[in-house]
């Protein structure tokens, strides 16, 4: 079982997304936001505006209602201005991967991401790569993103109809919160440097394996193969 992260590991807006995000939030608080878009990696959504509003000098009545507002308009926000597929870039190697696996019985595909639901498959829809996934964990499941790969195995083991160990599990992702997932579930983790850290920032955590980017497909699948043998 393959669980992708989204943002660079399978494609990029160039920051794009975040800053359609940022701007709703700069809508709702009513001041300008200061900010670096290496904040978002590997974190959730509702984490990233949570943290945002605290640290603001906004003091919403209710802060969860606050956060829905503001990805309301954010998702507004996507599909009007990130509606043409030039504003997404597939990453190298994805798709000829997810294509190889969709033929493999015995590798199944899921998601887990930081992003809720409704923006997860806007953007790979986009990208049309929304076909590949039938199933996933998103930042509307938990605030914490550790909590999430237990949402997809569920989901995972229904959809499927199939009981996966850890043992045969992937967390595949571009930041070092995506290998840190992986440990505190007991599953392994495939790092690609093709998001926002480099090998040398991501090899300190210590990934099962290690890549530059899914540019090299035979070989990718055969470290999933090989693990399962």
């Amino acid at each position: 079982m393959l669980l992708f992260d989204i943002d660079g590991t399978l494609i990029s807006t160039d920051g794009m997304a975040g800053k359609l995000m940022l701007k709703a939030l700069e809508e709702e608080v009513r001041q300008p936001v200061k900010y670096e878009l290496k904040v978002f990696v590997g974190s959730t959504d509702r984490l990233i505006l949570k943290q945002f509003i605290e640290n603001s000098q906004f003091e919403p009545d209710h802060l969860e209602s606050a956060i829905d507002r503001v990805l309301k308009r954010y998702l507004l926000y996507l599909d009007e201005q990130m509606n043409l597929p030039s504003y997404v870039k597939i990453l190298p190697g994805v798709n000829e991967l997810l294509r190889r696996v969709a033929d493999d019985n015995n590798i199944l595909l899921g998601l887990v991401t930081g992003n809720i639901k409704a923006g997860a498959y806007a953007k790979l829809k986009l990208a049309s790569l929304d076909k590949f996934f039938p199933i996933g964990a998103f930042g509307d499941d938990a605030i914490e993103r550790n909590k999430l790969p237990a949402f997809a195995i569920k989901r995972a083991g229904d959809f499927y109809q199939t009981q996966f160990s850890p043992a045969d599990i992937w967390i595949i992702g571009d930041s070092p919160k995506d290998i840190e997932c992986a440990k505190a579930n007991q599953l392994r983790s495939l790092a690609v440097a093709s998001g926002w850290h480099t090998v040398e920032e991501l090899k300190p955590f210590r990934p099962d394996i290690l890549l530059s980017d899914l540019g090299k497909t035979a070989e990718v699948i055969e470290i999933f193969k090989d693990s399962a043998a």
